[in-house]
Formats: C-alpha cells, structure tokens, sequence
C-alpha cells in the first residue's frame, strides 16, 4: 500500500495527468459520486451551499465545479446572485454548461490556485472534492482569499481524515471497493485507485483549519461527516 501512495502522489503532481484523468471519467462522474457516497453527497452540498451566506445580488464563486452539481444547488439557493464556476477540465465543462439550462450562472476554464478576479471581489466561494487535488494548498487558500470580499465565507467540502473505525471502514472502502466500483462502471480503474489515495497528503481537520488561518481566514470551524470520512470547513473573511 505504501508504494502505490508513492506512485500515486508522483501522478497527483503531473497536473497533466489529473486533467486527462477528470476529462476521461467525467461522462460517469456524477454517477459514481452517487455510487460511492449513496447519493448522500447531494444533501452534504445542500449544506455547503447553505452555509455560504451570499447577501442579495452577490457573486459566488465554486471553485473545481466539474458537473456543476453544486454549481446548480448555489443557484437555487441564490437566484438573484450571479454564480461562476470554475474548473480545469473541458469535459467536465462541457456537462456542467448543459445543466445550466436558463439559469444565471457561467462557466469558465481556469486553474484555482490563479483565479482571474480582481482583489476583494467575490462574496462567497464554495469547493466541494477539490481541493485535495492542488498541487500547493497555501498558495491556494491564499489566493482564495485574496478575492474573497471581507465578511464574505469560504465553504470547503472534502474527504478528510476519520479515526478509529470510521477510519479501517473507509480504508477497506476506499482502497478496496471504490477501484473495482470505477473499473466496472467508468473502465477506469486507475482514476478511483488515484481518488483514495489522493486523500494520503491532505491534512487532516486541523491542519487545514492552521492553513486557513495562515492565509488569513477567520471563524474557521468545521463538521465531521461519518467521523471524518469527509468534512465541511467554514472560514471568514474579517476585517
């Protein structure tokens, strides 16, 4: 197990490979997300986008939309706001642009860690099952913040790290079952052996919480999912 961690992370640094992965898997994507959480990754997104709190007429950003799954839940929840999603893979673009029907939301390709917005310009920004993939997460937050309206929140949903048995469950899970799951539904065995083991060099609750406020957040806390399997961080924007 050690080695294919190795391997793998060397993979997570070659940001050619994670596109051509995402462009690959991204026709099947929203089903396995089903798949592999049950469905219950849509009521985890409610709550992201619940915990936005965008004032009337703002700007949201979601950062690695993909689909735009949740994209579409911040513009229901915020139908007089303008939302942008952002991701790098045109695949997952292309799927996310038919989705948006005649809603009030654009998408636009771009990398995360060099957002194309002006300083203090955005009143909320969610990710969900993205921020694990960037290569330099302190960079990342900070440029988050750095477009970030003050008293605007940052919404982070992601796997994370559980303990004791939460933790051997989603290891036997995630190692074991989530590959065969990719391989028999997407062909792609390789992609769902990459997503677990993606979560190997992410920190944990804590950590993450001292990296936001390295960057200059406020009012960080977050919410364990299934012990930690995945978690919610919320963080501020105080001045």
């Amino acid at each position: 197990m050690v080695n294919s961690e190795v391997n793998f992370h060397k993979k997570k640094d070659n940001s050619t490979y994670v596109h051509a992965m995402f462009n690959d898997i991204a026709y099947k994507y929203d089903l396995m997300n089903d798949l592999m959480t049950f469905g219950l990754h849509r009521l985890w997104k409610q709550k992201v986008s619940k915990l936005l709190n965008v004032p009337n007429k703002g700007i949201v950003l979601d950062l690695c939309c993909g689909t735009g799954d949740l994209t579409s839940i911040i513009v229901k929840q915020f139908p007089e706001s303008e939302v942008i999603g952002i991701d790098f893979s045109e695949q997952m673009l292309e799927i996310a642009d038919k989705r948006r029907k005649k809603s009030n939301v654009k998408f636009i390709k771009g990398d995360i860690s060099n957002l194309p917005f002006e300083d203090e310009s955005i009143d909320g920004i969610s990710i969900s099952f993205g921020l694990r993939n960037v290569s330099n997460y302190r960079k990342c937050l900070k440029e988050i913040f750095r477009i970030s309206k003050p008293n605007s929140r940052f919404v982070i949903l992601d796997l994370s790290h559980p303990k004791g048995l939460w933790d051997l469950l989603s290891k036997i899970y995630r190692f074991r079952i989530v590959p065969i799951i990719g391989n028999l539904i997407v062909g792609n065995k390789s992609a769902y052996e990459y997503l677990p083991n993606s979560i190997a060099n992410y920190p944990n609750q804590e950590e993450l919480c001292v990296m936001l406020k390295d960057s200059g957040w406020n009012e960080i806390e977050y919410f364990n999912i299934f012990g930690g399997v995945s978690a919610i961080h919320v963080a501020a924007k105080i001045k």
